[in-house]
């Protein structure tokens, strides 16, 4: 797994770590089982109901590689400003409640038409050993601004779901505009909560994303959408603007293996959408996060 925390990175932000830290130690009775899972990962500390002290409360988070790459994660995303890093993780914790990402399951969302369609789902991973969130907007059949935007956070989840460590790991994208038209656009405010979504709540998450077939409507798109967007993350976007089958698969070859590039651009690849296959998967993957949530205290009713 491709691991996003830097050595030397962790070890020249060490006084900014440092104080991030003792700020989320004041706040750590405030906290849910879920954001302590959210923050701590797999350790001991999410299970105290009782009240610890700061230096309990240190100690069980020492050397909590989880934590450390979470808050980095924060702080490069504000320029390494501690109050700033603050803020946006209290910003994604109460997020976090108020949404409840996690309580999005596979059972609630493979019925609907864009899952069936297989307009969003994941597959696969890219050449980083980063789960591949793939998109399809041609195949967009709801337009329900509230189920466009949890089937895409959905989609997040199952991509970290599929990480070694969910705090250690980026996703990737592979979007495929064949067939689009603007009927399928989504609307403008969609657009803006998801990019709000993905910019304050899945931080530094992102590794590449890999666009094809992009139509001439992808420009007007873009030239609307890239003002909201940071040059960091413009920089990750890759677009292949031929048509030419020949040109997009050698496009696609330096992102993504050909196992998971899909038939249609590739006679050696098997891959096409399969939706029960994709969402057999899902449920799966599901069932063993819940069960290992519901043990540190999750409620998931």
């Amino acid at each position: 797994m491709t691991v996003i925390t830097k050595p030397f990175e962790q070890q020249e932000a060490k006084k900014e770590i440092q104080e991030l830290t003792e700020l989320i130690v004041k706040e750590f009775s405030t906290y849910t089982p879920y954001q302590r899972y959210f923050l701590f990962g797999d350790n001991e500390i999410i299970k105290h109901k009782g009240q610890l002290t700061k230096e309990q409360i240190t100690e069980l988070i020492k050397d909590n590689k989880a934590f450390t790459s979470c808050l980095l994660r924060y702080l490069r995303a504000r320029d390494f400003k501690v109050e700033k890093a603050h803020q946006l993780l209290k910003g994604t914790l109460q997020w976090l409640e108020e949404f409840k990402p996690y309580k999005l399951r596979s059972t609630q969302m493979s019925s609907d038409t864009d899952s069936l369609s297989g307009k969003i789902y994941v597959h696969g991973f890219d050449k980083w050993n980063r789960p591949l969130v793939r998109m399809n907007p041609s195949k967009q059949k709801d337009f329900n601004s509230e189920l466009q935007i949890k089937t895409t956070v959905y989609a997040l989840q199952s991509a970290i779901n599929r990480m070694e460590d969910p705090n250690l790991g980026q996703l990737s994208w592979f979007v495929d505009f064949e067939g689009f038209q603007m009927k399928h656009s989504p609307s403008l405010s969609v657009c803006k909560s998801v990019i709000d979504i993905l910019l304050n709540h899945f931080v530094e998450r992102l590794g590449y994303c890999i666009v094809v077939n992009a139509p001439k409507a992808f420009h007007w798109l873009w030239s609307l959408l890239s003002p909201f967007i940071p040059s960091v993350t413009k920089e990750k976007v890759k677009i292949c603007w031929s048509s030419d089958k020949e040109e997009q698969l050698k496009f696609l070859k330096q992102f993504i293996d050909l196992k998971y590039v899909d038939k249609k651009f590739c006679d050696e690849s098997e891959f096409e959408f399969n939706h029960e296959e994709i969402w057999n998967e899902d449920e799966e993957l599901d069932n063993k996060r819940v069960e290992k949530l519901k043990k540190f205290g999750v409620v998931f009713e």
